[in-house]
């Protein structure tokens, strides 16, 4: 997993001003998780360079705390590119109304206990 490369990939794709490819849509609705700081979370990393020894060599330095949004934003990512769901396959499914849903498990068979050990 490239963690560096997605948050450059989150980063660059938060700057995007118009919707496209790419583009990040958030709701509107600060009651579903998207507040202040979520962002603040989301943005809580940048990158630096470091000179070393002749080297350039590039880092994230957290500048907030929290940095759980951007994580899970860069793992949610990664899972999406690694599973690659065909949505116009998906929708057109939902559309005919064959829409998945989990059936309920069976019960589990239970294990059978041969002995309770030594009573006294």
């Amino acid at each position: 997993l490239g963690v560096d490369d997605g948050k450059g990939t989150i980063i660059a794709r938060i700057k995007l001003h118009d919707p496209g490819p790419g583009y990040m849509h958030f709701p509107v609705d600060s009651e579903r998780g998207y507040d202040t700081e979520y962002f603040k979370g989301l943005l809580s990393e940048k990158k630096v360079f470091e000179y070393k020894n002749g080297q350039t060599k590039e880092k994230w330095e957290k500048i907030y705390n929290r940095n759980e949004p951007l994580d899970c934003r860069n793992y949610a990512s990664a899972a999406m590119e690694i599973l690659n769901p065909n949505f116009d396959w998906l929708a057109e499914q939902e559309q005919r109304g064959n829409v998945y849903v989990q059936q309920q498990s069976t019960q589990r068979k239970r294990r059978r206990v041969r002995s309770r050990g030594v009573t006294a």
